[in-house]
């Protein structure tokens, strides 16, 4: 398909139908929704020093050459997450703002050993997560799920004493069964291929959850062929560099394997030189079950509205684009098959009336 630049004109009828659509949000760090004003209230709450003095020094300070740099400073943020309070107002506060953009449906990462590391309790931190989640949904009638992440920098052994302990908490509380509903593979890529988390993936799928991994933003398309293949993923997070692989793409395409792409992460992180070379429009020209997503957005610096606006100014996506990538979002979702039916509803609601609003 051809696309071309918009004009100002046809740039703001383009945003000002996208006000109307729902999103489903499938590939966020909750801990990379600590924002500087949070930062800064939960460090003078534990006397954390920090080098940074304002809300300004520390946003400019968010700026990125690649993977490692991005997480050196993630994990420290980190550091002043320790108590129900502090999980339950990082949730919550991130529920509400996704709320005000339209989301209907959230799943999001949490990262247990970067807290348990630190001896903070993980059943603490799922459950402040968990609370926060339902007064999201009493609130705004949005629905959420949660995906543990292993980290795939640390020791392999300790990430399979995470998923005995994510399972763990599972069974012991039925609250929270059906929500933690997978297991997650992120962190850098350089060499850690997904095959080695192998076993880790076994043992989740056969206790009833579904999988997802980070593979293809640094590592090469053979890590995303390792994540469907060896894994067994139900869902790929970003995999950005499938294009580089013909029968891969091809692959993907007969598949319908849902893929999450971070087009801003990946610029704000140095994968791709300017936002055009991430090449969105290609993903759906494929016909690849492609949605955008925003990775950690406080410390890049673009939630979902910023995002949806940079690609659709940069990329010029169309009404049609975007109500594909809104229906993506939901059929590549891990929600129920009676919850998707409700967004489809909203979602096909959505665009009539946004289309009727552009014909004013």
């Amino acid at each position: 398909m051809t696309r071309t630049k918009h004009n100002a004109k046809e740039l703001a009828k383009v945003l000002s139908f996208a006000r109307f659509l729902i999103w489903c949000v499938l590939h966020l760090h909750i801990e990379g929704t600590l924002d500087a004003e949070l930062l800064l209230q939960l460090a003078k709450k534990y006397k954390v020093k920090l080098k940074w003095k304002t809300v300004a020094q520390i946003r400019a300070a968010y700026q990125f050459s690649s993977l490692d740099e991005f997480l050196a400073l993630y994990y420290q943020g980190c550091n002043v997450l320790r108590d129900y309070d502090d999980f339950y107002t990082l949730t919550l506060r991130y529920l509400t703002r996704a709320a005000r953009a339209n989301v209907r449906h959230v799943e999001m990462f949490v990262d247990p050993q970067t807290h348990t590391n630190r001896g903070i309790e993980l059943a603490m931190v799922i459950e402040a997560m968990a609370d926060a989640a339902l007064e999201a949904q009493r609130q705004f009638g949005m629905t959420t799920l949660l995906i543990p992440c292993l980290l795939r920098d640390h020791p392999i052994e300790s990430g399979m004493d995470t998923v005995e302990s994510i399972l763990d908490i599972r069974q012991r509380d039925k609250r929270f069964k059906n929500w933690i509903v997978a297991l997650g593979l992120d962190s850098s890529e350089a060499n850690y291929p997904p095959k080695l988390f192998k076993r880790h993936f076994q043992r989740a799928k056969e206790a009833g959850l579904l999988l997802t991994a980070h593979a293809g933003e640094e590592g090469p398309p053979a890590y995303i062929r390792q994540a469907m293949k060896v894994l067994g993923v139900n869902r790929l997070d970003h995999a950005k560099r499938c294009l580089e692989d013909r029968k891969l793409v091809a692959e993907l395409r007969r598949t319908q394997m849902p893929i999450t792409n971070c087009p801003w992460s990946s610029l704000r992180l140095g994968v791709v030189n300017k936002l055009a070379d991430y090449r969105l429009d290609t993903f759906l020209d494929e016909g690849l079950c492609s949605s955008i997503h925003t990775d950690d957005p406080a410390y890049f610096g673009a939630y979902e509205w910023q995002t949806l606006e940079a690609c659709v100014e940069t990329f010029g996506l169309t009404m049609d684009d975007l109500f594909q990538l809104s229906i993506n979002s939901i059929v590549g979702s891990f929600a129920s098959k009676a919850r998707k039916i409700e967004l489809k509803a909203e979602a096909y609601a959505g665009a009539a009336r946004g289309f009727q609003h552009i014909q004013l």
